[in-house]
């Protein structure tokens, strides 16, 4: 697997329910966006509206949006390898002192690591993902039970409606 040697991952900065990131490869950096749901207060504020905001806002929620070269399927495994390892680290050190952080469950569902897909944006499709989450945590090495997907195909019928895919 070419892997554009991805080096390391850097979390840069969140707002509206997307974070940035920088994915540190031999080949180049590259920024990327991860996008969690957004909050009533974003969805109110959003230039798109109904059909439109599911199209161009939820349908990308639980990917990671890029330049074209970081959406392979080798660096969406690495880029969870990197951000695991991290998260793996801290969780690590939460259970090493409990008098300091208190009880922590890493398998309770909102402790959970998210695997976020690669995806390209479709006019007619919305935000679609090119790598499923099995795939990419099971290459990754992420356990199933410490790892979630916020992922829902969304697809849009003839007359322009949204409905669950």
């Amino acid at each position: 697997m070419q892997n554009h040697n991805v080096l390391g991952v850097d979390f840069i900065s969140s707002f509206g329910g997307i974070h940035s990131y920088l994915i540190r490869a031999r080949s180049g950096n590259r920024r990327v966006e991860v996008h969690y749901p957004a909050s009533d207060y974003h969805r109110s504020i959003s230039c798109y509206k109904d059909a439109a905001y599911e199209k161009h806002v939820v349908s990308c929620i639980g990917c990671y949006t890029g330049a074209s070269e970081m959406l392979t399927l080798d660096v969406a495994v690495e880029f969870s390898r990197h951000r695991f390892a991290y998260l793996d680290a801290q969780v690590a050190t939460i259970l090493a002192n409990p008098m300091r952080y208190g009880e922590y469950d890493p398998f309770a569902s909102e402790n959970l690591f998210t695997v976020f897909l690669p995806a390209m944006f479709n006019e007619d499709h919305g935000w679609q993902a090119l790598h499923g989450f099995e795939q990419i945590r099971d290459l990754a090495g992420i356990p199933a039970n410490r790892c979630t997907s916020l992922y829902h195909a969304v697809a849009i019928t003839t007359t322009n409606k949204l409905q669950a895919a």
